[in-house]
């Protein structure tokens, strides 16, 4: 399944202080997933994020399986561009969130949704990030070739003012335009899931 984030928000709309659970992927992240969504004295919503890796439709797939078992009624066949939101069906299940880095359709992780938010502040230097990564010896790099994004947005991040700030240091030192459209879809989901959409 990747390397996934649960977040469980507990019930009651008490939303300020969600618990979230770093899965850290594979059969812990489905297991974890699978007794959430049946977990409605402690849990609200499940909201689910996960890198696509190689394998969106795969990923989406175990999702809407379950789903499906457990009870909940159209779920969509894909996983839609929007990012997944389902209410609870009932009070034996909490409402269910998804969403697929970097946009619900491609390949990759977080580092190909934060692009196009470097893009248009940093095209430049986040150009020569990715030629640094790109053009390390064959022998070098140590990591997997799926990470390449990753590595280049670390290094464009380690040129910044603040060179050790990290993803969401990075967000909120305004390093990124979250202006882009994926940004905007993802807030969108984002504030639905956490009851302010």
């Amino acid at each position: 399944m990747g390397r996934a984030i649960l977040h469980l928000l507990p019930p009651l709309n008490s939303y300020a202080n969600p618990q979230i659970s770093d899965a850290k992927g594979g059969d812990k992240a489905k297991t974890l997933f699978k007794a959430s969504i049946i977990s409605t004295d402690k849990y609200h919503t499940v909201a689910l994020v996960v890198d696509a890796d190689d394998n969106a439709a795969g990923k989406y797939q175990f999702v809407r399986d379950t789903l499906q078992k457990a009870g909940y009624a159209d779920v969509p066949t894909n996983q839609p561009l929007s990012g997944l939101y389902l209410p609870a069906p009932n009070e034996g299940l909490a409402a269910v969130a998804r969403w697929i880095m970097p946009n619900n359709t491609d390949k990759g992780a977080l580092g190909l949704f934060l692009q196009p938010c470097i893009e248009n502040k940093d095209a430049d230097l986040l150009k020569h990030a990715k030629t640094a990564v790109e053009t390390l010896p064959l022998a070098q790099p140590r990591f997997k070739p799926v990470h390449t994004p990753k590595a280049a947005l670390h290094t464009w991040l380690a040129w910044q003012e603040s060179p050790n700030a990290g993803i969401f240091e990075g967000i909120e030192k305004e390093y990124f335009d979250m202006s882009v459209p994926v940004a905007q879809v993802f807030t969108k989901w984002l504030r639905l899931v956490l009851g302010e959409g």
